[in-house]
């Protein structure tokens, strides 16, 4: 306690001083003594007055007489002081008395003025310290006169001697010297039962005695009992009481010895320590302990069984003796019980506060809805680590830990020690690894000491606890367990950590075992773990508990009376005289049940019999009580001497009494070499020989190695010890009993194997157990009627024997019930049992039965065991084996249950295979809208697309499923009406807010799950039905939405004024004359004009420049500068007349139009094709968008406008409604102010395709050939003969189609590529992807291999593209033209199990690095379901095969030879490869059948590569589930699911096109090579835009838009695109022919001329005649005149063919330009076509065709 900072406590608990009052001899202090200091000063020196002189003159006398007999003269010996009185050196009894009384007085000053400055709150502390100094002091005073009087009556040494004692002990300040009086009043006046509760370090057990002697409390002919718990403390107690009483070498204490022997010690001294048990034998021998006039019983708060006993036996002896007085002392004791005892004794009590610092207790917050162990169970490891941690950071700020450091001033300056409790010493060492790796994680900056306490733990590492701190590290940290809570002090311990949790071993009353379970400790103990952190200094304890908590612990432990069984102690009781146990009078009476079980069983060893109703002991009993281990063991031990077997079977009993003999260490990697040396020891039979196995190698040791060989072998040395002891205390007895010499060295063991197992069998034959056929059930307990556990320590565990019958000596409850001290029984020695009996049992011995089943069903039937045990017993137990990479289910039941057992798995694993195969899935397909409707053996059901669905979310957000099962039923019957159900899914309560429904039912189809969704909205069926439509992959980048049909509206923004003007070039008069005569001569409609020098002259507004304009006055309303300037041109540049522009004058420039302009005339649009297209529009919504393009400026001539039709089929329609309007007389008026006039309306096809760039450079020269061709032919678009343009747009667009798409190969087994049948097939695999990549490599082609479709699209020029279908063709020859080709069967006889998988590992499982191993022009596949090897190749090859084929089966049953049939047993066979599966296995839902998972990943891959759907287990064909698919494929259940459809896209892709093959009258592919749209097929052709690419394309055929043609005429067109060349070729083969060049085939079409002909396009020169073709001329010429006799030409031919040759016909538009007036010439309606990478990305370009009439570019 602190006063203003002020050690208040330190003054009187941490020195020698404490208060007293003047002496009763007159002292006077020494004249210079200091007068500053009003309390006073301790004086060195005393002067002393004449009456004390001559007393102690006569005390100096009887002392030193021996050594100085000559007298010595007063005034010689003494010095004068100023008063002359005389001086004299004190006696050194009285100088310690003066410095006492000195010292005192000083402190008494001091803390009287210490009250005038502290506080009010620790006023009252101060004053009861002074009081309680007061009281002492009186006390001190009284007994002082009384030694006074004493010398003054008899003065001797032994009274000076007395006298020194008191006053040491006065001056110790013990704590209990306060209530010294208080003790004598009360034995001697109130009571004759004192209970005494006295802190740690109060001086109870060694001062009490004292005052019960000196201070006449007791009669003077009587004697001290005083008893401990522990032989240690009864010695190290007496030797101190013996040094603080000896008188004059009169001894009052008689120091015990417990010899070796067994002999007690005498108890002839006054004061005589002896333990508990001890003194009950006292009680035995006399039981009214006649000598005695007390008995003082210390540490009662133990409560052990003896110590409870002898309370018992004490009142009882109270009762016959009313001297006999009693003194109970504890620490930590509730007193009321023993007062409430001892009340008719007028039991008083006495509590003294213990000597030790104050510790500061930290809780933890409460928690709000756990109570008692809940909370601190969880993590109670971790969180004590991280508090540890906490502090190591705190303390790792301080300087290191100093041994001998005054703590009480430098607290807050160096660092201290930590102590962390936890229930056991497993824990410890968890915590200690724990710990370090955090202190690793956070680079602690100083070295920390980490150890642990317990029981368990060898002497070495004990010592090392206590021992003093190395240098090199900061500070210790040692984690405990509850043996740290008492009587153990490690100096510098501050902080305690108390998880207040403790491993507690209890008897269970009614089951008769010990149950060793983690509970909360009490109160007591916590405050013996707070009192830690108190013995040297102030501390500070975290208790990891909340103060609720702790209110809620007990006040303290259980005795152990209660949690222990009393064979033992019923044997002492009726030693001791009492004739009914059960009638004893208890502190606390144990279950009646207990003393009655350990009654039948002593009464079963013959050790009691009942005489007139009482118990007595037989002569048998006497003698087991006698023997120092328990009552069973006793009677092994007597049972053993009549086969000379004492000196065995001592050891045994003394091993089995002192507990394990084997230590583990603090070192987790020591774990093992312990294991390892205990197994050297482990005998067959059990525990029981193994513990003499031990001993014998012990004993047969040099004593000088005892301890080393103890280390080595991991034996706990303090054990062997103990077991040597209480061997040779046994030893000693029986040869008292028998007369004959036992010695412990003489140890037959091989003897003993062959008689103590039978023995111990006889003693615990109460403990027979039975094995119950299941190592997880363990031992059926006759006598309990239970299944126990053999403990892992056990020597039969070691030995890994399994016994039919074992006995034990105990058992303890923890995890499971555990027996220790195990020994296998011969069933031979059973004959006390009744063999029916015994052979009941043993048909009740649990046999396995096999599951054969999926790992799904295995787990539902684990999970519902109860069911299990419901159908077919509680004896039925389900038992997957331990580390089995198998995963197999066995379940264990009686043999008589079998068939009832069998009959009920089967049931389930056929419902439960039946839900697994119902399973389905939508599986969505990457980059697509759509989702596949996918079984578990990946065979498709159905393609849902956007807006279709088969599962549907149901029911409400509040469903109990465990509860409301009517609910299920409802639901699974309302569906089922509609369809199959093939998976009902239900939602807990996150998934039912998340969703706002409580299940998912997915059905058979999407037509079921349509019906069940109508009927139940029409109907109102309250299901709360919701669609799932799920989520599907959508690619946004790089889609794109074209309007495939559009109107092009033209009208005039500013109309003409009818007249336009030609300005030729300046300052050139007659060249303006010479333009005007030709104008007029060939243009004379137009009425040119052109002004006269005169009218410039006159006229000031007109310039010399406007004599150069010619205006042509009468032009046409609707021509424009375009058209004029084509039609003047021609005629211009004839003459070689030179002008700068030509132009149409117009009105006014307009100002741009607004926003609210451009709606206005948007609407007018809007509202003439509604009103005229009703019909094509009324039903479709508004399927259109007008957008007006905004005049850039205000001297545009014209508007220009859009309508966008998304879809292409109601724009046609939309078309032509405004034409056949237009020819009634129904027109589109559009214009401004008052010039309105009718609008130009055109129809437009948007022909667009997007492809690489990569294509787009490779046939870039195809396709503008293309476009020179329709250049050169002059196509020109006549709109008004719709059905010829449409046809001949076609034309042009399969011609562009054959160029972009190239040519696609089917890729089926036995297709046909340019009419050879192939194995096209081939392509698709990882050799044929291979050959096409570097195919692309070589002719710069671009190739995409498409798994989903079926097939190979080659794209690039079409020079290349044919190069490389004859590759294609020679590469698949191959495979038809190879040497051999034949099938291996490698299975027996002819090859060994699992050769084909051996080949496959040895290459990686990839066929093609094995084909690379035998060169080229070798195919090979494999089957690996049917164990299948196809080979294609050469004959060499295939030798070469078969011999590396016959090394691997020679390998394989070379390896099976040797294999021992040990690891043979048991494995399960692979169903594929046929050999013992893999440790990587899996076991097929459907069927149970188990196989490697290499394996069934190839039948997969094989699966998928060839499309054999559905997959199947190749040994019983039932097909593959959902949750097959889950683990081979997807991984595992714990997956993340968002990646389910990448890791399923091959298997999804082959099904995908699997089902597409079959359903191709359902559903097509859409036509861009890379899309992955699909589109459903309509009975009617329309045109339909592909939702993933946009491209437009026709519903019917799935091929590009083809208007009015039919799809099967545009299929042939499409087919080939030259059909329609060919078919115009042979309706006139004598004129019509194509180019011979191979590489260039133009067509070519002789009208007339001579057999000479050359191709425009590559300058071939040819014979029309025989198609001979040179590079020159004159070869052909040549040719002709030798083989055909001449060119042929005809004059008349020839002037034909000037007249078709362009150049000719271009001179004669220039002669004759009125040809361009030509209706025929509607230059508005003319197309173009181009082909222009796309600006918006980098890998795509575009083909288009549009109309012209922009300026568009080639280039």
């Amino acid at each position: 306690m602190y006063f203003n900072g002020c050690k208040f406590d330190c003054l009187f608990q941490t020195t020698k001083s404490i208060l007293c009052t003047d002496h009763e001899i007159a002292i006077k202090t020494q004249p210079y003594s200091s007068k500053n200091k009003e309390y006073g000063e301790p004086p060195d020196v005393f002067c002393l007055d004449s009456s004390s002189i001559e007393f102690l003159y006569s005390i100096f006398d009887n002392r030193f007489s021996a050594k100085n007999n000559a007298k010595t003269n007063t005034s010689e010996s003494c010095k004068v002081n100023r008063q002359n009185q005389k001086l004299v050196p004190c006696l050194p009894w009285q100088q310690s008395l003066h410095r006492v009384r000195g010292r005192v007085k000083y402190h008494i000053g001091r803390l009287t003025n210490l009250k005038k400055t502290i506080g009010s709150d620790k006023l009252d502390d101060c004053e009861q310290e002074i009081l309680k100094q007061n009281q002492a002091k009186e006390i001190f005073n009284k007994i002082h006169n009384r030694h006074v009087q004493m010398l003054k009556e008899l003065p001797s040494a032994g009274v000076a001697e007395l006298m020194e004692h008191e006053i040491d002990r006065f001056a110790n300040g013990l704590p209990v010297y306060s209530i010294r009086e208080d003790i004598k009043n009360i034995l001697c006046n109130e009571g004759r039962v004192l209970l005494i509760v006295a802190g740690t370090g109060s001086g109870k057990s060694t001062q009490i005695p004292q005052y019960l002697l000196f201070d006449g409390i007791i009669d003077s002919s009587k004697k001290i009992l005083c008893s401990q718990p522990r032989k240690t403390a009864v010695h190290e107690l007496a030797m101190r009481v013996k040094k603080e009483t000896s008188l004059n070498n009169y001894c009052f204490v008689n120091v015990p010895v417990y010899k070796e022997n067994g002999n007690k010690p005498n108890l002839d001294a006054k004061i005589n320590f002896i333990t508990v048990k001890h003194l009950l034998d006292c009680i035995k021998q006399d039981p009214i302990l006649s000598q005695f006039g007390c008995v003082v019983i210390d540490e009662v708060h133990e409560r052990t069984v003896y110590t409870d006993l002898c309370l018992g036996l004490m009142k009882k002896i109270l009762k016959l003796r009313s001297d006999m007085k009693l003194v109970i002392t504890s620490a930590t004791l509730d007193p009321e019980l023993l007062l409430n005892y001892f009340a008719e004794f007028q039991a008083k009590k006495l509590e003294i506060p213990g000597h030790h610092y104050s510790v500061k207790i930290c809780y933890e917050p409460p928690f709000s809805r756990c109570k008692g162990t809940r909370t601190l169970i969880q993590d109670y490891i971790d969180r004590t680590v991280e508090k540890v941690v906490d502090i190591c950071k705190s303390e790792a700020e301080k300087q290191p830990f100093e041994e001998d450091i005054a703590w009480e001033d430098s607290l807050e300056i160096h660092a201290a020690h930590i102590m962390a409790f936890l229930p056991n010493s497993y824990e410890t060492l968890i915590a200690e690894e724990r710990l370090s790796e955090r202190l690793a994680e956070l680079k602690h900056s100083v070295n920390v000491k980490i150890m642990t306490l317990h029981g368990k733990m060898p002497d070495e590492d004990r010592i090392e606890v206590f021992a003093p701190l190395q240098p090199e590290y900061h500070h210790k940290v040692i984690f405990a367990t509850n043996v740290g809570e008492t009587s153990i002090t490690i100096p510098g311990v501050r902080y305690i950590v108390d998880c207040g949790l403790a491993k507690v071993k209890k008897y269970d009353t009614i089951k008769r075992k010990y149950v060793l379970e983690l509970s909360l400790i009490s109160k007591s103990a916590a405050e013996q773990r707070t009192g830690r952190a108190g013995r040297t200094a102030p501390g500070i304890c975290y208790r990891l508990y909340s103060k609720e908590q702790y209110e809620e612990m007990e006040s303290r432990n259980v005795p152990e009376i209660l949690l222990t069984n009393l064979n033992e102690a019923v044997l002492h009781m009726i030693a001791a005289g009492v004739m009914d146990p059960t009638e004893f009078d208890f502190v606390e009476k144990p279950n009646s049940g207990v003393l009655m079980h350990s009654m039948s069983l002593l009464r079963s060893l013959k050790a009691v019999e009942c005489c007139e109703s009482m118990l007595v002991l037989t002569q048998l009993g006497k003698k087991m009580q006698q023997l120092p281990v328990e009552p069973r063991l006793a009677k092994m031990v007597l049972d053993s001497v009549q086969y000379d077997l004492v000196s065995e079977t001592a050891i045994i009993c003394a091993s089995i009494h002192v507990g394990s003999l084997f230590n583990r260490t603090n070192k987790q990697n020591n774990f093992i070499l312990a294991d390892q040396k205990k197994l050297s020891f482990c005998e067959d039979s059990g525990d029981p020989m193994t513990f003499l196995a031990v001993f014998l190698r012990y004993i047969r040791t040099p004593k000088s190695r005892f301890k080393y060989w103890c280390f080595e072998n991991f034996v706990n040395s303090k054990h062997m010890k103990y077991v040597f002891n209480i061997a040779y205390k046994i030893c000693k007895i029986i040869s008292r009993f028998t007369g004959r010499n036992v010695d412990l060295n003489k140890i037959d063991i091989s003897r003993a194997r062959t008689v103590i197992p039978n023995l111990f069998c006889q003693s615990f034959a109460n403990n027979l157990a039975m094995y119950s056929g299941l190592p997880e059930r363990g031992y059926y307990d006759f006598n309990e009627k239970k299944y126990v556990f053999i403990h892992p320590s056990s020597a039969l565990k070691y030995s890994d024997t399994t016994p039919e019958f074992i006995v034990y000596e105990c058992s303890i409850c923890t995890s499971n019930d555990f027996v220790f001290n195990v020994c296998a029984v011969d069933p031979s020695w059973l004959h006390e049992i009744d063999h029916y009996v015994l052979e009941e049992v043993r048909k009740n011995k649990l046999v396995p039965y096999n599951i054969r089943c999926g790992i799904t069903t295995k787990n539902w039937i684990m999970s519902h065991k109860d069911m299990l045990e419901q159908e077919v017993g509680v004896e039925c137990v389900g038992k997957k084996r331990f580390n089995d990479p198998y995963l197999r289910l066995q379940i264990y039941t009686p043999v008589k249950d079998l068939p009832t057992l069998k009959a009920f798995i089967d049931r389930i694993i056929e419902e439960k295979m039946d839900l697994l195969c119902r399973k389905t899935k939508e599986v969505r397909i990457m980059h697509a809208d759509y989702m596949l409707h996918m079984s578990g053996s990946g065979t498709p059901l159905e393609i849902l697309m956007p807006g279709e669905f088969c599962s549907m979310y149901v029911g409400r957000d509040d469903i109990n499923w465990a509860v409301d099962v009517a609910y299920r039923t409802k639901v699974e019957e309302y569906f089922s009406k509609f369809g199959k159900i093939t998976e009902f899914v239900t939602f807990y309560e996150t998934s039912q807010k998340k969703t706002g429904h409580s299940c998912l039912i997915r059905m058979e189809n999407k037509e079921a799950a349509k019906r069940a969704f109508v009927y139940n909205r029409e109907n109102h069926c309250d299901f709360n039905i919701e669609p799932y439509f799920g989520r599907r992959y959508l690619n946004k980048e790089g889609t794109y939405h074209p309007s495939a049909y559009r109107l092009l509206i033209k009208w005039w923004r500013r109309p003409s004024n009818g007249y336009g003007e030609v300005k030729l070039k300046p300052h050139d008069f007659q060249l303006r004359t010479y333009a005007f005569n030709v104008l007029s001569k060939y243009l004379g409609r137009f009425q040119p004009s052109l002004l006269s020098e005169n009218v410039v002259e006159r006229d000031p507004n007109l310039s010399v420049d406007d004599l150069c304009r010619i205006q042509l006055r009468s032009l046409p309303l609707d021509i424009d500068d375009k058209r004029l300037l084509h039609i003047l041109r021609p005629i211009l540049n004839e003459y070689d007349i030179e002008f700068d522009e030509i132009y149409v004058v117009r009105k006014k420039k307009y100002p741009v139009e607004s926003e609210k302009d451009l709606e206005e005339l948007s609407q007018r649009i809007s509202n003439h094709i509604t009103r005229v297209a009703k019909n094509a529009v009324g039903s479709n919504g508004h399927p259109f968008e007008v957008k007006i393009r905004t005049p850039k400026h205000s001297g545009e001539f014209e508007f220009m406008a859009f309508v966008l039709f998304n879809d292409m089929n109601i724009g046609i329609h939309v078309g032509n409604a405004l034409k056949e309007a237009a020819e009634n007389g129904i027109v589109l008026e559009m214009g401004s102010g008052n010039y309105m006039h009718e609008a130009y309306v055109q129809q437009m096809f948007h022909y667009q395709m997007k492809v690489p760039i990569i294509l787009f450079k490779a046939i870039f020269n195809d396709l503008k050939d293309i476009y020179n061709a329709i250049d050169h032919e002059h196509i020109h678009f006549d709109y008004r003969n719709d059905t010829y343009n449409k046809i001949y747009t076609n034309k042009v667009k399969a011609a562009i189609d054959k160029v972009i798409d190239g040519y696609t190969i089917k890729c089926k087994d036995g297709e046909r590529v340019d009419d050879a049948e192939l194995p096209c097939h081939q392509l698709l695999t990882k050799t044929g992807r291979d050959f096409l990549y570097s195919l692309s490599q070589r002719y710069a082609i671009f190739l995409n291999t498409s798994p989903y479709k079926m097939e190979v699209k080659i794209q690039g020029s079409v020079f290349n593209v044919e190069r490389a279908k004859t590759e294609i063709k020679h590469f698949l020859r191959e495979w038809l033209d190879a040497d051999v080709s034949h099938i291996l069967i490698l299975q027996p006889p002819d090859y060994q199990q699992g050769t084909l998988k051996t080949l496959l590992a040895q290459n990686g499982y990839d066929l093609y690095s094995l084909e690379k191993q035998f060169g080229c022009g070798l195919h090979l596949d494999a089957n690996i379901a049917r164990r299948e090897l196809l080979f294609i190749g050469k004959e060499a090859q295939f030798q070469e095969l078969l011999k590396m084929l016959r090394s691997i089966s020679d390998s394989i049953q070379s390896s099976n030879s040797s294999e021992s049939s040990f690891n043979k047993i048991g494995a399960p066979d692979c169903v594929v490869c046929l050999c013992t599966a893999d440790l990587e296995n899996y076991c097929l839902e459907a069927c149970g059948h188990y196989a490697c998972k290499s394996c069934l990943n190839m039948q997969l891959k094989a699966s998928i590569e060839t499309r054999s759907f559905p997959i199947v287990c190749v040994a019983c064909e039932k097909p593959f589930t959902w949750s097959d698919l889950e683990v081979l494929v997807l991984g595992d259940l714990d997956r993340n699911k968002d990646e389910d459809s990448e890791k399923l896209q091959s298997l999804s892709d082959a099904s995908l096109a699997y089902f597409v093959e079959r359903h191709g009258d359902l559903y097509k592919h859409c036509i861009t090579p890379d899309c992955r749209g699909l589109h459903c097929v309509t009975a009617d052709a329309g045109l339909g835009k592909c939702s993933l690419c946009g491209r437009v394309q026709c519903t019917r055929c799935g091929k590009e838009e083809h208007e009015s043609i039919t799809c099967e005429e545009y299929a042939r067109l499409r087919a080939d695109a030259d059909e329609s060349v060919r078919k115009w070729i042979q309706e006139d083969q004598a004129r019509r022919r194509i180019c011979p060049n191979i590489n260039c085939q133009t067509v070519i079409e002789k009208l007339e001329g001579c057999n000479h002909m050359q191709c425009l396009r590559c300058k071939q020169h040819f014979c029309w005649i025989c198609m001979f073709s040179a590079a020159e001329s004159n070869e052909v010429y040549a040719h002709m005149d030798a083989v055909h006799g001449g060119s042929g030409a005809d004059m008349h031919d020839l002037m034909d063919e000037m007249g078709n040759d362009p150049l000719i016909r271009e001179l004669n538009e220039r002669q004759y330009p009125a040809l361009l007036l030509d209706e025929r010439f509607n230059f508005g309606e003319e197309a173009g076509f181009w082909v222009m990478p796309d600006e918006d990305t980098d890998d795509e370009a575009q083909a288009l065709i549009l109309d012209d009439d922009q300026d568009f570019h080639f280039f």
